[in-house]
């Protein structure tokens, strides 16, 4: 059956996200560092990706990939010009990125070691720059190592809002339930919240994640209520890479790839004890989700999970257990801190933006409302 050029366009920008990082991670594995050549080779891959998944066109091909390519190039140049002033990008983000495109392997040496012959990193202590996931920062590294401007590598959010937007028109317009103008609106709506709009010039990785999950999740119902829809197998792609590649953006991706992945999995059991789904397909459902998770946990997660398990006998260093550090409670301001999880995230709804930490103010507002002051903080 025929498949929309929107998805292969699509899968091929998801691709363009995922295998740079997967393959800088396995030249880690195997003693190497980051050089110009993950990024020529994650190039190649996802043109033979393409052509292999859309054989029955083989003219149209040729141009889904310039297409894709001119999105990447652009998505980079527009990077390049622009100047990051965030906080973590400066400090965490960037310092990352710098080190692993300058030759630092994370699984033969710490950040610590390798950034002593820097004196501008001598004094950072902090423990999250060696142990948490590295996805981001790898992908921005591959490109630093290509154009030789760390700013070019932050790319990845817009690069991300093209993939998730022509993913899920495909999907949305499979189903036949809106009207096209109706399910491009929706698309967009979907990729362009105002999390990944507000950090798509920077190198902060909150609205990546929620990219990722949102693919994840789209195509995860698609196999559960389309099991024998044409985009099954480029489904099961999906869910793979997202996985793979969500669990290393940041900690909290194991939560929301976690919770999403069981209930939807245990909606499935409910089917299949209710004789409305095949026992074959969920096991098939059980494996690729294994295989993403493995992937994204011993390949990719290897220079933070596996990596802090060495180091410091928990995969989840700094965030749980021994050595944990709360990075919640000095953000929070002040008027917060006391108060539930759920009364926290109405007041925090429900407020002007403004700054983080216990100093900062807070000020209730009519819902949908916003001032010019507003407007500058977040852009």
């Amino acid at each position: 059956m025929n498949k929309k050029p929107t998805m292969i366009l699509g899968i091929f920008l998801l691709n363009c996200l995922w295998l740079p990082v997967i393959i800088a991670s396995i030249f880690f594995i195997v003693g190497g560092v980051i050089t110009p050549a993950v990024a020529l080779i994650a190039l190649v891959v996802a043109i033979i990706i393409n052509i292999a998944v859309y054989k029955e066109h083989k003219k149209e091909i040729i141009i889904l990939c310039l297409i894709g390519i001119c999105i990447v190039v652009i998505s980079i140049l527009v990077c390049g010009y622009s100047f990051d002033w965030g906080y973590d990008s400066n400090t965490y983000h960037k310092s990352v990125a710098g080190l692993l495109a300058d030759g630092w392997n994370p699984l033969k040496m710490t950040f610590y070691e390798f950034a002593s012959k820097y004196n501008f990193l001598q004094d950072i202590t902090e423990p999250w720059y060696d142990s948490y996931p590295k996805a981001t920062e790898i992908f921005q590294a591959v490109i630093y190592s290509l154009t030789n401007n760390i700013e070019m590598g932050k790319a990845y959010n817009i690069i991300s809002i093209f993939s998730a937007f022509f993913i899920c028109y495909s999907y949305i317009d499979e189903i036949k339930y809106l009207k096209k103008i109706d399910s491009i609106f929706l698309s967009i709506i979907c990729a362009m919240n105002p999390v990944i709009l507000i950090q798509s010039l920077t190198a902060y990785n909150d609205g990546f994640l929620w990219e990722l999950v949102l693919l994840f999740g789209v195509a995860l119902v698609y196999i559960t209520l389309e099991n024998t829809g044409k985009y099954k197998e480029l489904s099961f792609y999906i869910i793979f890479a997202t996985v793979s590649l969500g669990l290393n953006v940041k900690y909290s991706g194991l939560l929301f790839f976690g919770m999403l992945g069981i209930s939807i999995f245990l909606y499935e059991i409910y089917k299949v004890l209710s004789g409305k789904m095949q026992t074959d397909n969920l096991r098939q459902h059980f494996w690729v989700l294994l295989g993403a998770v493995l992937s994204g946990l011993l390949i990719i997660g290897s220079n933070s999970y596996i990596i802090n398990i060495f180091r410091h006998g928990n995969p989840l260093y700094v965030m749980v257990g021994k050595g944990a550090i709360d990075i919640i409670t000095p953000q929070t301001p002040i008027d917060l801190v006391d108060k539930p999880g759920a009364v926290q995230f109405l007041m925090a709804l429900f407020s002007k933006a403004g700054g983080s930490g216990q100093g900062a103010g807070f000020d209730l507002k009519v819902p949908f409302t916003f001032s010019r002051e507003e407007l500058s903080m977040v852009t």
